[in-house]
């Protein structure tokens, strides 16, 4: 009969599992003095931080991220993921920024623009993935805070404080869904500060004998009027029509307040 656990082998001489063989000369200068089992351990978190930088990208795609969402995830992606970021949200019509929600409108489609003013020629391959260029400093203002290192090494390394750009207009929100920009007039008002002023007895009693200013409304001097003249060919056009009009009152009245000279 027939028996699957049988070895053709000689214990001595039964093939041995492959060992696991890790090439360090592609592993970053830290992770050169690691050991086997620490290198192991951080191929198995290398997996992990790239499905959790998976999620995080999914994530981003979708509307609705706030700022403090937002900082808190790009200690865990690169710059490889922004990219993708954008990327996607151009294909559902979204601007890149992962703050902003609006729909991506009249999209050019050539890939250069032409500056007159400057006679340069600008790709804007990347420019038109945002809905203005707002959006597009601020998303590379981000861009160049993001760490360059593996991620399954970034519990190794010092985690910067991450910034956003603040150059949007100022919003005020007065309706649940409504929006509305905050005026200059608005801004200015709410840090206006209305402070009594105090005098010592010396300077109230300069005050007192100071002569109140009365500044007359009636000018001094009065502009010429100028006056209104006729030539001789304007004087017979008047006379003819004042002859014409057969004693109407109304008429001949306003005929004499244009002769008149002022």
């Amino acid at each position: 009969m027939w028996n699957e656990n049988v070895s053709v082998f000689p214990n001595a001489k039964a093939p041995k599992p492959p060992a696991t063989k890790i090439n360090r000369a592609n592993l970053p200068r830290r992770a050169k003095n690691f050991s086997k089992e620490q290198l192991l351990s951080a191929m198995r978190k290398k997996k992990e931080c790239n499905a959790k930088a998976q999620h995080i990208v999914e994530t981003l795609i979708e509307p609705g991220r706030t700022e403090e969402e937002f900082l808190v995830m790009l200690r865990d992606i690169n710059v490889c993921h922004m990219d993708d970021i954008i990327q996607e949200r151009a294909i559902v019509k979204l601007c890149g920024y992962p703050l902003c929600d609006n729909e991506l409108k009249n999209i050019p489609k050539q890939q250069y623009a032409i500056s007159v003013t400057r006679n340069k020629v600008y790709d804007i391959t990347e420019r038109k993935n945002f809905c203005s260029g707002e959006c597009f400093k601020s998303s590379n203002f981000v861009k160049q805070q993001m760490l360059t290192s593996p991620l399954w090494l970034r519990d190794q390394e010092d985690i910067p404080t991450f910034r956003l750009l603040n150059g949007r207009q100022l919003v005020k929100n007065t309706d649940p869904g409504v929006n509305q920009p905050l005026e200059l007039a608005q801004t200015l008002l709410s840090n206006l500060k209305i402070v009594e002023r105090t005098y010592n007895e010396q300077e109230t009693v300069e005050k007192l004998k100071e002569e109140p200013k009365i500044e007359d409304d009636i000018p001094t001097s009065t502009a010429e009027v100028p006056t209104k003249g006729f030539d001789a060919e304007e004087e017979q056009s008047a006379i003819e029509r004042a002859l014409s009009l057969n004693g109407n009152a109304s008429e001949l009245k306003k005929l004499m307040e244009d002769l008149t000279i002022q």
